[in-house]
């Protein structure tokens, strides 16, 4: 009997509590409830001088030039500050929280939670540090609020093989329902433990001016996760399963929605600074959605940006400048669109961390949907130079318009530059696109050299490097060069993009074949020597007159060095010309009705004769 008034706080939980006692009970039992009582009484006993201070009378209370430090193992699930109940607002200046005395071990006793804010409390510190062991260092629940000012948190966890088992290391939880924490100017250090973690409904937080680092193979960045006998209010888990609570308010992004009910946990905003998560997962959501946005400038990277599973739903948007880093994964029963504007990128790498390579996926990346707008994604340059070492991105899952690009939007890829004995290994970043295609993208290519002198057989063919295969709708022009053509390294060559579609052979090595099966529209465009002859007979020259890069590299070259990673992946593609098979649609006039009109500069599309050389400059 006494396991029942083990935790204070189970009697805490409740507004009234109702104990009855049979006349037989024993003295201990009854010294037990009167404690309990008693602690329950002190829980917000609002005590500046006492060792934590709590709070929920209902009006405004301050301090300052605060240490609260756990010393025992009392308390032990409680908060070191917390403000509970409508109209209660703490209000701290330069408050330090620490765990335990015992810092260097992770066995001390340290609090739940530095900082709670629950039942529409509301916390507000300016300077200060929070340090916690196997505990949350922010909690917001229950319309609960808390905002930190040039706050600095450190934390670690302990290593979990099942990531469920280390759920509740934070530095920032949200549970419940619409708990909010806004983090300004602040650093953030955290080992085995995540940086934030949403187990509830409708939740929030916003990362402004700070630095998040967080450290562990088993953690996450941002974890949305389903927690196991959580209950919600209906009326509000009813209205946050509801599609539309995903809808953006910018009309210039796709309008997708999840395909089922998908509560949606909350949403990060991430305002400038970075957010890095050097060995997991950036972005992990299970059972769950979110939308998460960056702005001006703001950073997020990951060993993994993202991984998405069991049924979950999220949308990712990059503004204003803000960069996305990382390799990203969604299973067959959930979605990810992405939505970059602005001069933003997403720059893809191989992970490092051995237990996020996956079997035969360590260089391919997949999501569902994108909007490249103003913007541009990345192949991050290979770690060597050897054959094999690319990356492949795969968009779409079959249905719509699954790439859209407007204005002046980007793809870099990586190609190899050395010997002909590539033993069947993949010689240049892909794109696959399953679905349709709108817009047009620039293309710019960087080669990448075995060596120095970019030595090569000069008695084989030139090269060919295919990039980019679409199984859906496409046009001629949905792919250009950029500057009309390209030279690689110290080779003799003009490489231009041609394109071919919207029917080719089936004789073709797919890089997809499963794919290519079942789709009536293939596009497939390739980098190839501007004097060959067109491997399939009318092909289609993309190209651009805007002469030249910028940045005075090789046009093409893609302007700044990324993040080194090595992958491989499949056998490059092989084309069998099928002479029974016409020529598909040799030269659409881009004037006609439903084909790009091309930009203001002088980008142009040019159409070659069915066998001749690719159109000149």
């Amino acid at each position: 009997m006494n396991k029942i008034f083990k935790n204070h706080l189970s009697l805490c939980a409740f507004t009234t509590a109702v104990i009855f006692f049979v006349s037989n009970v024993d003295a201990q039992v009854q010294a037990a409830v009167s404690g309990d009582v008693q602690n329950c009484k002190n829980y917000f006993s609002c005590d500046k001088n006492g060792s934590f201070y709590r709070c929920n009378g209902g009006r405004e209370y301050f301090i300052s030039k605060k240490t609260y430090q756990k010393t025992g193992e009392r308390n032990a699930e409680g908060a070191a500050i917390e403000a509970s109940k409508h109209g209660t607002k703490i209000i701290g200046n330069n408050i330090t929280i620490q765990g335990g005395a015992n810092s260097g071990s992770l066995d001390k006793s340290s609090w739940k939670y530095g900082v709670a804010a629950s039942k529409w409390g509301v916390v507000n510190i300016l300077t200060g540090a929070i340090d916690f062991t196997n505990a949350v260092g922010v909690h917001a629940s229950g319309n609960g609020s808390v905002y930190l000012t040039s706050v600095s948190i450190t934390g670690t966890g302990s290593q979990a093989a099942n990531v469920d088992n280390n759920s509740e290391n934070s530095a920032f939880q949200i549970s419940e329902d619409y708990g909010y924490i806004n983090f300004v100017k602040g650093n953030v250090k955290v080992s085995n433990a995540h940086g934030v973690s949403f187990m509830g409904i409708a939740g929030g937080i916003d990362i402004r001016d700070s630095n998040v680092v967080v450290e562990g193979n088993t953690s996450y960045g941002v974890y949305l996760f389903d927690k196991q006998g959580q209950q919600y209010n209906k009326d509000i888990e009813e209205r946050y399963k509801r599609k539309e609570t995903y809808s953006f308010r910018n009309g210039l992004l796709s309008h997708s929605l999840p395909r089922g009910e998908v509560l949606k946990r909350g949403g990060v905003g991430l305002h400038g600074g970075s957010f890095t998560v050097r060995d997991g997962v950036a972005i992990y959501s299970k059972k769950s959605g979110s939308i998460i946005t960056l702005k001006e400038g703001a950073t997020l990277s990951g060993d993994l940006l993202l991984k998405v599973e069991d049924s979950s739903f999220v949308k990712v948007v990059a503004e204003g400048g803000s960069s996305l880093v990382g390799g990203g994964r969604i299973d067959e029963s959930s979605d990810a669109q992405f939505g970059l504007m602005e001069r933003s990128k997403w720059t893809l790498t191989r992970p490092k961390n051995k237990e996020l390579q996956g079997l035969g996926s360590i260089g391919v990346s997949s999501i569902s949907l994108i909007d490249l707008i103003d913007s541009s994604i990345l192949f991050a340059q290979p770690g060597t130079s050897e054959a094999g070492n690319y990356q492949t991105l795969v968009i779409g899952k079959g249905s719509g318009e699954v790439y859209k690009a407007q204005g002046n939007s980007e793809i870099h890829f990586n190609v190899h530059l050395g010997s002909r004995d590539l033993s069947g290994k993949q010689i240049s970043d892909r794109l696959v696109i399953h679905g349709d295609v709108s817009g047009q993208t620039k293309i710019r290519v960087r080669g990448v050299s075995e060596n120095t002198k970019n030595e090569r057989d000069e008695s084989v063919s030139p090269y060919s490097f295919p990039i980019i295969q679409v199984y859906g709708q496409a046009k001629k022009d949905s792919f250009i060069l950029d500057g009309g053509y390209v030279t690689l390294g110290n080779l003799p060559y003009k490489y231009v993009l041609r394109a071919y579609g919207p029917v080719i052979p089936l004789k073709i090595d797919y890089f997809v074949p499963e794919l290519a099966a079942s789709s009536k529209n293939i596009w497939y465009f390739r980098l190839e020597d501007e004097k060959s002859k067109s491997i399939i007979a009318g092909y289609n020259a993309a190209t651009d007159k805007n002469k030249g890069s910028s940045s005075g590299e090789e046009k093409g070259s893609g302007g700044s060095v990324t993040p080194s990673v090595s992958v491989s992946s499949e056998d490059s593609v092989h084309i069998v010309t099928d002479p029974s098979r016409p020529a598909s649609d040799p030269g659409r006039s881009p004037s006609e009705p439903g084909s790009h009109t091309p930009q203001a500069g002088g980008s142009t599309l040019q159409t070659g004769d069915p066998a001749p050389e690719a159109a000149s400059q």
